[in-house]
């Protein structure tokens, strides 16, 4: 489905932002990367001819450390179609793209798309690039700091009530006085004084 003419006719396609996520990775595609078959000429290692069977089944299935540098990362862009479906695709990769009824759905059926373009697919890492209005992405921004700002200022709270409760029983108070100081049950109060 071909969405190229929709974006020129509709007025909200220049306003739209992305959310997170605008780094962007090449990839080749398995068809243009040619192979190149091993006569072992120029290898450094020598392996055994024979090998092993019960000492191969017995090996460490840790990933080593080439594998790990081998995770990828792609940009997937996710917009809405005029029936309110997700359409995902990878820019990086032509070809690779797909759909779903939420954003959940179209992620996880846009990873299967890049199997099919790519090895270690289930692995790569995906980075969002949501196409919204520029109000809603600035409404999700706003959410998202005042989130933050709420649990910096639950963390000040809680440290300064657990460092009162101290000083009120350091200054002979029991914990139920300092509980009703405090407006704390005597419980919570004996919560934060056993966890300094």
């Amino acid at each position: 489905m071909s969405h190229s003419g929709d974006r020129e006719r509709r007025p909200e396609a220049t306003s739209k932002a992305r959310l997170r996520g605008d780094s962007t990775e090449r990839v080749a595609r398995p068809n243009s990367v040619r192979s190149v078959p091993d006569d072992g000429s120029n290898s450094s290692r020598r392996r055994p001819a024979a090998g092993d069977a019960s000492r191969d089944r017995t090996r460490s299935r840790a990933v080593s450390g080439a594998e790990v540098a081998a995770v990828k990362r792609y940009r997937v862009v996710l917009e809405r179609d005029e029936s309110g479906a997700w359409v995902a695709n990878v820019p990086s990769i032509p070809g690779c793209h797909s759909y779903g009824r939420s954003l959940v759905e179209a992620r996880r059926r846009v990873r299967e798309a890049l199997a099919l373009w790519v090895n270690g697919a289930e692995s790569a890492e995906l980075a969002d690039d949501v196409r919204l209005p520029s109000e809603a992405i600035a409404a999700v921004r706003r959410s998202r700091g005042a989130r933050k700002k709420l649990t910096r200022a639950r963390d000040v709270a809680g440290s300064a009530t657990a460092d009162a409760a101290r000083q009120l029983v350091e200054a002979g108070l029991g914990v139920r006085d300092a509980a009703y100081l405090l407006d704390l049950s005597h419980q919570r109060v004996q919560q934060l004084l056993r966890s300094l």
